[in-house]
């Protein structure tokens, strides 16, 4: 793909994801659609996942959003040691970016959490972890795509990564602290930051100059 193509797919991902997010954002502050939709999943996942109760509250307590942070920082200074410049500084300001941006829209909206099988204080619109999940997400599936020479290894590296996050999203909606809507703005309020970091390290000049640039 020409690095025109690419540029235009990243922008067209960006504005999606961003009209999407403002959508759902504008029928839950106006109660439209996402209120009834919102009961229906939190009564269909409290009702029916509690065996899975134990292990979506492990994993959630392993990878909060304070160690998915940490777990960036340390897969950046990697990345910049190895002389990826480009790669290192799309993931921190995605991630970093993301996160600020969903506390954020916390204060913002103000959408009271519901109550589910564990204790979670605060804000409940959007997730934070799917909104940093989604942004880690694109930043792997983007960035990365041919930067490992083993196309077998590239596609399994790809693929334990978003299943992970995905495994880490959803688990807020097994668990009954988040809202469907919740969820669903996060991954779009994601992926639009981390398209626009991408696209705006691109447009920087920052290059990479490690195995392939």
């Amino acid at each position: 793909m020409s690095n025109f193509l690419k540029q235009k797919k990243i922008v067209f991902i960006s504005l999606f994801s961003l009209a999407a997010f403002l959508l759902v954002a504008f029928l839950v502050k106006y109660g439209v659609f996402f209120p009834s939709v919102d009961q229906q999943t939190y009564k269909f996942f409290i009702s029916g996942v509690g065996m899975f109760v134990p292990f979506f509250s492990n994993l959630n307590a392993i990878l909060d959003p304070l160690a998915v942070f940490a777990i960036t920082l340390t897969a950046s200074v990697f990345l910049l040691v190895n002389k990826y410049k480009a790669g290192a500084f799309t993931l921190l300001l995605s991630v970093s970016i993301s996160t600020i941006s969903a506390l954020v829209a916390k204060s913002t909206f103000l959408i009271t959490r519901p109550v589910g099988f564990v204790t979670e204080t605060g804000w409940s619109f959007p997730s934070i972890h799917a909104t940093v999940a989604a942004a880690f997400i694109f930043v792997t599936v983007f960035y990365f795509k041919h930067k490992i020479s083993d196309h077998f290894l590239e596609d399994f590296f790809k693929t334990v990564v978003i299943i992970f996050l995905l495994l880490i999203i959803f688990s807020r909606l097994f668990l009954g602290v988040h809202w469907l809507s919740d969820v669903v703005a996060g991954i779009f309020l994601g992926t639009f930051l981390s398209s626009v970091v991408f696209y705006t390290v691109r447009l920087w000049g920052l290059r990479d100059y490690g195995n392939n640039s």
